[in-house]
């Protein structure tokens, strides 16, 4: 022993070598040592003993004729056969570089053998914190499916998207009716996103849950306190997984790629026009469009239009007597460069559907639209008076006999208007004026009335402009082939109505053809039917009248 001449005082670092790998030699000693394999090892020797054998020894028996000794270790084929104290050294040393359980085994059947090897790797590897720490994410779990709302607007997505193109995006999206509203913001802040929500609230009403991804402005403490004044639940999905919040996020992409299609106007026409067509089409999960589910109705397009039952809406009022003029009637017309608001003129010729032009009593022409004009009450005028003025409807008509007069009008036809017209001769009827009036002179052969009170003004036929004649009315009337005034000035049927009569008519014949079809098919077989059973009965005859013959 010799003596250190400088002791340490302090040990600073300690080196731990490296184990020396595994050798036949240490396998030999270590396989003399183990209780199992020293057996096995006497056994190869020797001779197995006949069975049965310990649970440690099954592995072994098993493979006796492919067991054999060389230098002291005992190899399975050419498989060197590993003690139970050298399998973690062994393990580890297969593991170097951190192969994954497959490669592992695949490494090991090269070299080494013992008892339940495979689950030793596994485990191995399994329990190895580099492999866990460095390890794939899992299969994606199945999407869970949102509960289906049962009114609109009961739960709403909203996510933000951009920037795209320098712009970002806020989406909203209605669970039920898949409306979706995408605003620009100028900002993604907490007031911008709860500025936009404030407009969308005020439209469509408060939701009952919001849904959102875990962004700052919707976990801040004033987007909470915003959802609870308002009674809003808002429901968080997980952070980083944006499937949990599909609804908004499949509109997200959706949007991206329509508005990148869209290369005209600004923004804000892009995104308009986006959302038309959105809202009026269709959705592949309802089958119904967004605004029918949200509106419970369907949106105007210009599409509509080409339908031939589209028409425009009259205003009220307007679509029972609707006020027209023709030329020679007196009117007062709107008067724009002087004192007087209403000028005295003559209707002298229509311009328009409701434009007409007018002469002044100084000969000046204006062109006046049909709300600028007045009818003049107290002067005659060339107006023909509809036969629904002359005739009451429920009344009838019965050969020879003339339309009666109502009080509240007198009218009287000259023969020569008559002939010109084609009018019938029609009896002279008694005059009975409402008020005394001065005659007023008018031209011949025009219908004279005596001028009635304001209130007792007797409107022109609506349909007095679709190309029926007096004479022609009081043709039919005297003739016989029309029962009432109304029938003959009654306009076409509506083109719903034309298309109705067609499908029943289409029906009828349809159900026809049918019924014809099965009795052509029925026939043979009834007919077939008919001479089998004439037939059977027949035979049956037959054979009784045989058998009361024979003696």
């Amino acid at each position: 022993f010799v003596e250190d001449p400088a002791p340490a005082s302090s040990l600073l670092l300690i080196e731990d070598l490296p184990a020396a790998p595994v050798s036949a030699a240490t396998v030999a000693s270590a396989s003399a040592q183990d209780r199992t394999i020293s057996r096995v090892l006497n056994w190869v020797w020797r001779e197995w003993p006949q069975g049965p054998f310990a649970s440690e020894f099954q592995p072994f028996a098993t493979r006796q004729h492919e067991l054999s000794a060389h230098r002291g270790c005992l190899l399975w084929g050419d498989r060197v056969v590993i003690p139970q104290r050298l399998r973690q050294r062994v393990l580890e040393a297969l593991h170097v570089g951190h192969p994954g359980i497959v490669k592992m085994k695949a490494l090991a059947r090269c070299y080494v053998w013992w008892p339940n090897m495979d689950d030793a790797i596994t485990a191995w590897v399994s329990a190895c914190q580099a492999c866990q720490e460095s390890r794939p994410a899992p299969p994606a779990a199945k999407g869970h499916t949102w509960e289906t709302p049962k009114t609109p607007w009961s739960r709403v997505h909203i996510d933000l998207a951009g920037p795209f193109h320098g712009r970002t995006f806020m989406v909203v999206v209605d669970a039920y009716s898949k409306w979706l509203e995408v605003a620009l913001m100028p900002s993604t802040t907490t007031e911008a996103v709860i500025r936009v929500l404030r407009g969308l609230f005020a439209t469509h009403g408060c939701p009952d849950v919001l849904v959102s991804d875990n962004g700052p402005q919707f976990t801040s403490g004033t987007f909470e306190r915003y959802l609870l004044g308002l009674g809003i639940r808002h429901a968080l999905t997980a952070p980083f997984h944006p499937s949990s919040n599909g609804q908004a996020e499949r509109m997200v992409r959706s949007a991206k790629e329509a508005l990148a299609r869209l290369d005209r106007g600004d923004w804000h026409e892009r995104v308009a026009e986006y959302l038309f067509v959105q809202h009026i089409t269709p959705h592949a999960a309802t089958g119904r469009s967004p605004a029918e589910l949200l509106m419970g109705r369907r949106l105007r397009s210009p599409l509509d239009r080409l339908h031939p039952d589209f028409a425009v809406a009259e205003p009220p009022g307007c679509a029972n007597t609707p006020r027209s003029f023709v030329p020679g009637n007196q009117v007062f017309a709107r008067n724009y460069v002087g004192d007087i608001p209403w000028v005295p003129a003559t209707v002298v010729g229509v311009t328009g559907p409701r434009s007409y032009q007018v002469a002044l009593e100084d000969g000046r022409l204006w062109r006046r639209h049909i709300d600028q004009l007045r009818r003049r009450v107290g002067d005659l005028d060339t107006t023909v008076v509809p036969p629904t003025a002359l005739v009451a409807p429920e009344e009838t008509l019965t050969d020879g006999e003339a339309p009666p007069t109502p009080p509240s009008q007198t009218a009287s036809v000259e023969p020569n208007q008559a002939a010109s017209e084609g009018l019938p001769d029609l009896p002279q009827t008694q005059t009975t004026p409402l008020a005394e009036a001065p005659p007023t002179a008018a031209d011949p052969g025009d219908l004279v009335s005596t001028p009635p009170r304001e209130e007792e003004v007797v409107r022109e036929s609506r349909f007095y402009f679709r190309g029926y004649g007096l004479g022609h009315c009081l043709q039919h009337m005297k003739d016989g082939g029309a029962m009432e005034s109304l029938d003959i000035y009654r306009p076409p049927p509506p083109t719903s109505l034309l298309r109705e009569d067609e499908m029943l008519r289409r029906r009828y014949l349809d159900r026809a053809k049918r019924i014809d079809t099965i009795s052509r098919a029925v026939f043979p077989f009834t007919f077939l039917v008919f001479n089998i059973f004439y037939w059977v009965v027949y035979k049956v005859l037959r054979s009784e009248d045989v058998h009361h013959a024979t003696p």
